[in-house]
């Protein structure tokens, strides 16, 4: 299992669309087909943006990331030490 830090992470998923294969808290297994593409992630106003930037910079958690759920079209989170592989599509 390759050890992902956050950095590498985001870029990684900053570049297309990902499936990312994590153990939840509950200890169930998860495939999350996701991205932080730029390309697919929601248009949101200026307004918006400025204030989820503000939010989320506040309650960056360095042990988690957020990405956009491709299938649920909402964010999720998950923690970087249970990951147990990233796929690229």
């Amino acid at each position: 299992m390759e050890i992902w830090n956050k950095v590498q992470l985001k870029q990684t998923l900053e570049n297309g669309v990902h499936t990312v294969v994590f153990t939840k808290l509950n200890g169930e297994v998860r495939e999350l087909y996701c991205t932080l593409d730029p390309e697919e992630l929601p248009i949101l106003d200026k307004q918006l943006r400025e204030l989820l930037t503000e939010n989320i910079a506040k309650k960056e958690n360095d042990a988690a990331l957020s990405v956009w759920d491709l299938d649920k079209k909402a964010w999720r989170a998950f923690r970087l030490d249970s990951i147990i592989e990233v796929r690229n599509h």
